[in-house]
Parts: C-alpha cells; structure tokens; sequence
C-alpha cells in the first residue's frame, strides 16, 4: 500500500507522496522533484495516459513542458493544467533549476480505490 509520507527515487526524479484516497477520498497527491534537463517527470513515466484518472499539474518552482495530446504546454512557478482521463502526457524539465511540481491524480468518477495502491 502506499502511504503518505513515502519517498519514491527515479533516475531522473525523487517524489514524496502526500496523501492518498484513504485520506483524501479520491486522489494522490505527490510532489516531484527534477533537475534540470530531466524527465519524464513524475512516476518516471514517459507519455503514458490514464483511463480513470483526471491528472493536475502544478508548477511550484522551476520550469516544466507538459504535453496534453498532441500540445505542449510550458509553465513556470503557479502554472497548472490539467489532462482529461486518456489523454497522452508527460512532462520535462526544461530549465536551467530544479524544478518542484505537485501532481493530483484524481480518480473519476470520484471515489477511493483500495486496489489502486
């Protein structure tokens, strides 16, 4: 099960998850952190989409590309955008700092999944 408070290290990443559907009824949220020049970004994942999850992207330090489909989109600290479920995404780092993102994964329709963990 994974549980807040759980470090995950990746190559190109190290995320603290911050809370889980057992606390927040329907979504992960974790922080990432990247250097620079590094990706894919959280999870370690590649474009990859996600059938029954709405994923939000928050930029809080740095600078991130995100792709959503077939658009990229950059942001800087306070940028956010959101992929519907089954949208091809993924994100880099695309600055010169770390870049810090928080990431929701919210489950639709809404509620906890157990198995999910």
């Amino acid at each position: 099960m994974i549980e807040a408070g759980r470090v995950i290290e990746f190559p190109n990443e190290v995320s603290e998850v911050l809370a889980t559907p057992a606390t927040t009824g329907d979504r992960y949220r974790v922080v990432g952190t990247t250097p620079p020049g590094g990706g894919p970004g959280i999870t370690g994942l590649g474009p990859h989409t996600h059938p029954g999850l709405i994923e939000v992207f928050r930029c809080m330090s740095g600078t991130m590309r995100v792709r959503v489909g077939r658009n990229l989109v950059d942001l800087s600290a306070g940028g956010v955008v959101e992929v519907p479920p089954g949208t091809v995404h993924g994100f880099v780092n695309i600055g010169s700092e770390p870049l810090v993102a928080e990431v929701d994964l919210i489950f639709t329709p809404p509620g906890p999944r157990p198995e999910a963990d």
